[in-house]
Protein backbone atom coordinates (compact mmCIF):
# COMPACT_ATOMS: atom_id res chain seq x y z
CA UNK A 1 0.00 0.00 0.00
CA UNK A 2 1.39 3.34 -0.94
CA UNK A 3 1.35 6.37 1.26
CA UNK A 4 -0.51 9.39 -0.02
CA UNK A 5 1.38 12.61 0.53
CA UNK A 6 -0.83 15.56 1.32
CA UNK A 7 0.21 18.82 -0.06
CA UNK A 8 -1.03 21.89 1.85
CA UNK A 9 -0.85 25.31 0.13
CA UNK A 10 -0.48 28.35 2.39
CA UNK A 11 -1.48 31.93 1.35
CA UNK A 12 -2.84 35.29 2.57
CA UNK A 13 -6.50 35.89 3.06
CA UNK A 14 -8.19 38.93 1.56
CA UNK A 15 -8.54 40.50 5.01
CA UNK A 16 -4.83 40.16 5.67
CA UNK A 17 -4.00 41.74 2.30
CA UNK A 18 -6.31 44.65 3.02
CA UNK A 19 -4.69 45.23 6.41
CA UNK A 20 -1.24 45.24 4.84
CA UNK A 21 -2.37 47.68 2.14
CA UNK A 22 -3.89 50.03 4.73
CA UNK A 23 -0.73 49.96 6.86
CA UNK A 24 1.44 50.70 3.82
CA UNK A 25 -0.88 53.59 2.87
CA UNK A 26 -0.72 55.08 6.36
CA UNK A 27 3.07 54.85 6.44
CA UNK A 28 3.29 56.42 2.98
CA UNK A 29 1.01 59.29 4.01
CA UNK A 30 3.08 59.94 7.13
CA UNK A 31 6.26 59.91 5.06
CA UNK A 32 4.83 62.31 2.46
CA UNK A 33 3.54 64.74 5.12
CA UNK A 34 6.84 64.66 6.96
CA UNK A 35 8.80 65.21 3.76
CA UNK A 36 6.52 68.06 2.72
CA UNK A 37 6.91 69.74 6.09
CA UNK A 38 10.67 69.39 6.08
CA UNK A 39 10.85 70.57 2.46
CA UNK A 40 8.72 73.66 3.17
CA UNK A 41 10.86 74.57 6.17
CA UNK A 42 14.01 74.15 4.10
CA UNK A 43 12.67 76.42 1.35
CA UNK A 44 11.61 79.07 3.88
CA UNK A 45 15.02 78.93 5.58
CA UNK A 46 16.76 79.24 2.21
CA UNK A 47 14.70 82.30 1.24
CA UNK A 48 15.35 83.98 4.57
CA UNK A 49 19.08 83.29 4.28
CA UNK A 50 19.13 84.68 0.72
CA UNK A 51 17.38 87.85 1.86
CA UNK A 52 19.57 88.31 4.92
CA UNK A 53 22.74 87.98 2.83
CA UNK A 54 21.38 90.26 0.10
CA UNK A 55 20.31 92.86 2.68
CA UNK A 56 23.85 92.93 4.09
CA UNK A 57 25.32 93.51 0.63
CA UNK A 58 22.90 96.36 -0.08
CA UNK A 59 23.79 97.98 3.24
CA UNK A 60 27.51 97.63 2.45
CA UNK A 61 26.85 99.36 -0.89
CA UNK A 62 25.06 102.14 1.01
CA UNK A 63 27.99 102.47 3.40
CA UNK A 64 30.39 102.91 0.48
CA UNK A 65 28.32 105.13 -1.81
CA UNK A 66 25.89 106.87 0.54
CA UNK A 67 22.86 105.54 -1.35
CA UNK A 68 21.17 102.25 -2.14
CA UNK A 69 21.38 101.09 -5.77
CA UNK A 70 18.79 102.74 -7.97
CA UNK A 71 18.73 99.78 -10.36
CA UNK A 72 20.04 96.22 -10.60
CA UNK A 73 21.00 94.50 -13.86
CA UNK A 74 19.89 91.04 -15.05
CA UNK A 75 22.47 89.42 -12.79
CA UNK A 76 21.18 91.34 -9.74
CA UNK A 77 24.28 93.55 -9.69
CA UNK A 78 24.04 97.29 -8.86
CA UNK A 79 24.04 99.40 -12.04
CA UNK A 80 23.26 102.97 -10.97
CA UNK A 81 24.45 105.28 -9.60
CA UNK A 82 27.61 103.14 -9.31
CA UNK A 83 28.09 99.76 -11.01
CA UNK A 84 29.87 97.44 -8.60
CA UNK A 85 30.04 93.67 -9.10
CA UNK A 86 31.24 92.94 -5.59
CA UNK A 87 27.76 93.79 -4.32
CA UNK A 88 25.87 91.46 -6.68
CA UNK A 89 22.97 89.64 -5.01
CA UNK A 90 23.34 85.87 -5.36
CA UNK A 91 20.15 83.99 -4.47
CA UNK A 92 19.90 80.20 -4.33
CA UNK A 93 19.24 78.50 -7.66
CA UNK A 94 15.51 78.62 -8.48
CA UNK A 95 14.92 81.73 -6.37
CA UNK A 96 13.86 85.00 -8.02
CA UNK A 97 14.85 88.34 -6.46
CA UNK A 98 12.68 91.49 -6.71
CA UNK A 99 14.24 94.81 -5.71
CA UNK A 100 12.33 97.99 -4.89
CA UNK A 101 13.56 101.50 -4.04
CA UNK A 102 12.66 105.09 -4.79
CA UNK A 103 14.15 108.56 -4.41
CA UNK A 104 16.02 109.61 -2.33
CA UNK A 105 17.18 105.96 -2.32
CA UNK A 106 17.70 105.77 1.42
CA UNK A 107 15.39 102.76 1.85
CA UNK A 108 14.70 99.51 0.02
CA UNK A 109 12.40 96.51 -0.08
CA UNK A 110 13.62 93.18 -1.40
CA UNK A 111 11.46 90.15 -2.20
CA UNK A 112 12.54 86.56 -2.81
CA UNK A 113 10.24 83.95 -4.37
CA UNK A 114 10.93 80.23 -4.84
CA UNK A 115 9.76 78.14 -7.79
CA UNK A 116 6.97 76.61 -5.66
CA UNK A 117 5.47 80.07 -4.94
CA UNK A 118 6.79 80.59 -1.39
CA UNK A 119 7.76 84.23 -0.84
CA UNK A 120 9.53 86.40 1.74
CA UNK A 121 10.38 90.09 1.93
CA UNK A 122 13.02 92.11 3.76
CA UNK A 123 13.48 95.88 4.05
CA UNK A 124 16.33 98.11 5.19
CA UNK A 125 14.77 98.22 8.67
CA UNK A 126 13.11 94.79 9.09
CA UNK A 127 14.10 91.15 9.19
CA UNK A 128 12.79 88.74 6.51
CA UNK A 129 9.03 88.21 6.78
CA UNK A 130 6.59 85.95 4.95
CA UNK A 131 5.01 87.67 1.94
CA UNK A 132 4.40 87.24 -1.77
CA UNK A 133 8.04 87.83 -2.65
CA UNK A 134 6.99 90.29 -5.36
CA UNK A 135 7.79 94.00 -5.50
CA UNK A 136 5.22 95.88 -3.38
CA UNK A 137 3.21 98.72 -4.92
CA UNK A 138 5.16 101.13 -2.69
CA UNK A 139 8.62 100.48 -1.30
CA UNK A 140 9.30 101.88 2.17
CA UNK A 141 7.08 104.95 2.26
CA UNK A 142 5.45 105.90 5.55
CA UNK A 143 5.20 103.59 8.54
CA UNK A 144 4.84 100.03 7.24
CA UNK A 145 2.95 97.17 8.82
CA UNK A 146 2.39 93.87 7.03
CA UNK A 147 1.46 90.25 7.40
CA UNK A 148 1.65 87.40 4.90
CA UNK A 149 -1.12 88.89 2.73
CA UNK A 150 -1.56 92.63 3.40
CA UNK A 151 0.87 95.55 3.43
CA UNK A 152 -0.14 98.94 4.91
CA UNK A 153 1.61 102.32 4.70
CA UNK A 154 0.52 104.93 7.27
CA UNK A 155 1.35 108.65 7.03
CA UNK A 156 1.17 111.22 9.83
CA UNK A 157 1.88 114.93 10.32
CA UNK A 158 5.42 114.52 9.01
CA UNK A 159 3.59 115.23 5.74
CA UNK A 160 1.96 118.67 5.84
CA UNK A 161 0.35 121.07 3.40
CA UNK A 162 3.50 123.20 3.69
CA UNK A 163 5.87 120.28 3.13
CA UNK A 164 3.81 117.44 1.58
CA UNK A 165 5.14 113.95 0.95
CA UNK A 166 5.42 112.57 -2.57
CA UNK A 167 5.52 108.80 -3.11
CA UNK A 168 5.89 106.92 -6.39
CA UNK A 169 4.27 103.57 -7.17
CA UNK A 170 6.80 100.87 -8.03
CA UNK A 171 4.13 98.49 -9.33
CA UNK A 172 0.51 98.66 -10.48
CA UNK A 173 -2.42 97.46 -8.40
CA UNK A 174 -5.54 98.30 -6.42
CA UNK A 175 -5.11 100.00 -3.05
CA UNK A 176 -7.49 100.82 -0.22
CA UNK A 177 -7.08 104.41 0.97
CA UNK A 178 -8.38 105.88 4.24
CA UNK A 179 -7.95 109.62 4.82
CA UNK A 180 -8.75 111.15 8.22
CA UNK A 181 -8.80 114.89 8.89
CA UNK A 182 -7.88 116.33 12.28
CA UNK A 183 -10.24 117.20 15.12
CA UNK A 184 -10.85 120.74 16.33
CA UNK A 185 -9.75 121.92 19.77
CA UNK A 186 -12.14 122.20 22.69
CA UNK A 187 -13.20 125.60 24.01
CA UNK A 188 -12.12 126.93 27.40
CA UNK A 189 -14.52 127.04 30.32
CA UNK A 190 -15.43 130.31 32.00
CA UNK A 191 -16.81 131.71 35.25
CA UNK A 192 -20.49 131.44 36.13
CA UNK A 193 -20.43 134.16 38.81
CA UNK A 194 -20.95 137.15 36.48
CA UNK A 195 -17.77 138.78 37.69
CA UNK A 196 -17.35 140.71 34.49
CA UNK A 197 -14.37 138.62 33.46
CA UNK A 198 -13.61 137.57 29.91
CA UNK A 199 -15.17 134.48 28.41
CA UNK A 200 -13.16 131.35 27.75
CA UNK A 201 -10.93 131.06 24.70
CA UNK A 202 -12.15 129.31 21.57
CA UNK A 203 -10.50 126.13 20.34
CA UNK A 204 -8.80 126.16 16.96
CA UNK A 205 -9.93 124.21 13.91
CA UNK A 206 -8.21 120.97 12.95
CA UNK A 207 -6.19 120.78 9.74
CA UNK A 208 -7.34 119.23 6.47
CA UNK A 209 -5.89 115.96 5.16
CA UNK A 210 -5.64 115.10 1.48
CA UNK A 211 -3.87 113.27 -1.28
CA UNK A 212 -3.49 114.14 -4.95
CA UNK A 213 -3.52 111.43 -7.63
CA UNK A 214 -3.68 112.00 -11.38
CA UNK A 215 -4.31 115.72 -10.90
CA UNK A 216 -7.39 115.10 -8.70
CA UNK A 217 -7.38 116.29 -5.07
CA UNK A 218 -9.07 114.05 -2.51
CA UNK A 219 -9.67 116.29 0.52
CA UNK A 220 -11.28 115.80 3.91
CA UNK A 221 -11.71 118.82 6.17
CA UNK A 222 -10.83 119.26 9.84
CA UNK A 223 -13.43 119.84 12.53
CA UNK A 224 -13.85 123.39 13.83
CA UNK A 225 -12.96 124.35 17.39
CA UNK A 226 -15.48 124.65 20.19
CA UNK A 227 -16.18 128.13 21.51
CA UNK A 228 -15.23 129.17 25.01
CA UNK A 229 -17.82 129.42 27.75
CA UNK A 230 -18.98 132.99 28.34
CA UNK A 231 -19.22 134.79 31.66
CA UNK A 232 -22.43 134.39 33.70
CA UNK A 233 -22.73 130.66 33.16
CA UNK A 234 -23.30 130.29 29.43
CA UNK A 235 -21.88 127.16 27.92
CA UNK A 236 -19.71 127.37 24.82
CA UNK A 237 -20.99 125.75 21.63
CA UNK A 238 -19.51 122.60 20.14
CA UNK A 239 -17.47 122.82 16.97
CA UNK A 240 -18.87 121.44 13.72
CA UNK A 241 -17.70 118.16 12.22
CA UNK A 242 -15.55 118.31 9.12
CA UNK A 243 -16.87 117.24 5.71
CA UNK A 244 -15.12 116.25 2.47
CA UNK A 245 -15.03 117.24 -1.15
CA UNK A 246 -16.63 113.83 -1.93
CA UNK A 247 -14.62 112.87 -5.03
CA UNK A 248 -16.06 110.09 -7.16
CA UNK A 249 -15.00 106.61 -6.12
CA UNK A 250 -14.49 107.17 -2.39
CA UNK A 251 -16.96 107.09 0.49
CA UNK A 252 -17.27 110.42 2.32
CA UNK A 253 -18.20 110.50 6.01
CA UNK A 254 -18.84 113.82 7.77
CA UNK A 255 -17.22 113.73 11.20
CA UNK A 256 -16.14 110.14 10.58
CA UNK A 257 -12.52 110.73 11.49
CA UNK A 258 -10.91 111.62 14.78
CA UNK A 259 -12.44 113.16 17.85
CA UNK A 260 -12.14 116.85 18.56
CA UNK A 261 -10.77 118.16 21.84
CA UNK A 262 -12.84 117.89 25.00
CA UNK A 263 -14.62 120.95 26.39
CA UNK A 264 -12.82 122.83 29.13
CA UNK A 265 -14.33 123.07 32.63
CA UNK A 266 -15.79 126.29 34.06
CA UNK A 267 -13.70 128.23 36.55
CA UNK A 268 -16.01 127.89 39.53
CA UNK A 269 -18.70 125.53 38.31
CA UNK A 270 -19.88 123.35 35.47
CA UNK A 271 -19.97 126.05 32.79
CA UNK A 272 -17.63 124.71 30.13
CA UNK A 273 -16.46 125.50 26.67
CA UNK A 274 -17.70 123.64 23.60
CA UNK A 275 -16.13 120.39 22.42
CA UNK A 276 -14.15 120.42 19.19
CA UNK A 277 -15.68 118.89 16.06
CA UNK A 278 -14.37 115.67 14.50
CA UNK A 279 -12.63 115.70 11.16
CA UNK A 280 -14.08 114.26 7.96
CA UNK A 281 -13.21 110.86 6.51
CA UNK A 282 -12.67 109.51 2.99
CA UNK A 283 -12.24 105.81 2.27
CA UNK A 284 -12.36 103.44 -0.67
CA UNK A 285 -10.37 101.71 -3.40
CA UNK A 286 -8.24 103.29 -6.11
CA UNK A 287 -6.33 101.76 -9.01
CA UNK A 288 -2.77 103.01 -9.26
CA UNK A 289 -0.27 102.42 -12.03
CA UNK A 290 3.48 101.95 -11.76
CA UNK A 291 5.22 105.32 -11.92
CA UNK A 292 2.22 107.33 -10.69
CA UNK A 293 2.92 109.84 -7.92
CA UNK A 294 0.78 110.49 -4.85
CA UNK A 295 1.14 113.75 -2.97
CA UNK A 296 0.08 113.49 0.68
CA UNK A 297 -0.59 116.09 3.39
CA UNK A 298 -1.94 115.44 6.88
CA UNK A 299 -3.73 117.97 9.11
CA UNK A 300 -2.71 118.66 12.69
CA UNK A 301 -5.22 118.69 15.53
CA UNK A 302 -6.55 122.09 16.58
CA UNK A 303 -5.19 123.50 19.84
CA UNK A 304 -7.63 123.77 22.72
CA UNK A 305 -8.54 127.18 24.06
CA UNK A 306 -7.16 127.58 27.60
CA UNK A 307 -8.13 124.41 29.47
CA UNK A 308 -9.88 122.88 26.45
CA UNK A 309 -8.45 119.68 25.03
CA UNK A 310 -6.53 119.60 21.75
CA UNK A 311 -7.98 117.78 18.74
CA UNK A 312 -6.26 114.65 17.46
CA UNK A 313 -4.05 114.72 14.37
CA UNK A 314 -5.21 113.30 11.07
CA UNK A 315 -3.68 110.39 9.16
CA UNK A 316 -3.72 108.53 5.85
CA UNK A 317 -3.29 104.80 5.27
CA UNK A 318 -2.78 102.84 2.06
CA UNK A 319 -3.32 99.06 2.13
CA UNK A 320 -3.09 96.40 -0.56
CA UNK A 321 -2.82 92.65 -0.96
CA UNK A 322 0.73 91.46 -1.16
Amino acid sequence: MSNTQSRINYGFTIVELLVVIVVIGVLAAITIVSYTGVSSKAIAASLQTDLSNSSKKLKMYYAEYGTYPQTLDGSNCPQTPNADSKYCLKPTSGTAIYYCTSAPYSKFALGARSSNGTGYIVTDSTAPQAGSGYVPIFCNDGKITQNSSTRTHTFDTNCTSTVPCSITASASGTVTVTVLAAGGGGGEGSSYNCLGGPGGEDGLSGGNSYFVLGGVSYITYGGTGGTGGSDCGDWGTNGTNGGTNSPVGLVATIGGALNGGARGDGWDGPEGGGAGGSGGKLSGSKVINAGEVLTIAIGKGGAGGGNGGAGLDGSLSISYSY
